[in-house]
């Protein structure tokens, strides 16, 4: 009997990774590769998910801000829906100040089947490398 029932739980678990590795994931784009994207004209939507008064200082050029942190979790999948709706083919890439909530707002976004690349890094990071090719506003 317990044997059934260890063998049951272990097959559990084995479909449950299966399907979990099956699932695509939020994947980390570079800094490198994103200005790559950018200097070679790739076309994808880049958000920025700082607040209205740091994007307003600056910002990768081009990026739109989705100001997340005054935002309810229903509201940024709602958000995040309507971009991938309007640009299907399209890579969608978020960014923050430091890296960490833009890993939580992918995982977000994830568990509600958008699919997003993030910088593992963020503006305050990266702004001097983005200076160089002149993508800053």
């Amino acid at each position: 009997m317990n044997s059934k029932i260890v063998l049951s739980v272990l097959a559990l678990i084995s479909i449950s990774l299966l399907i979990l590795i099956s699932l695509p994931k939020s994947d980390l784009i570079q800094p490198d590769e994103l200005k790559d994207w950018i200097i070679r004209g790739k076309e994808f939507v880049l958000v920025d998910i700082r607040d209205d008064y740091n994007y307003s200082l600056s910002h990768i050029k081009g990026a739109i801000n989705i100001p997340v942190l005054n935002m309810s979790n229903e509201d940024i999948v709602r958000a995040f829906r309507e971009i991938r709706e309007n640009y299907p083919d399209r890579e969608i890439v978020i960014y923050c100040y430091r890296g960490k909530l833009a890993a939580r707002i992918s995982e977000l976004l994830a568990n509600n089947s958008i699919y997003v690349k993030r910088l593992p890094v963020g503006w305050l990071d990266i702004a001097d490398q983005f200076r160089d090719i002149s993508a800053v506003e």
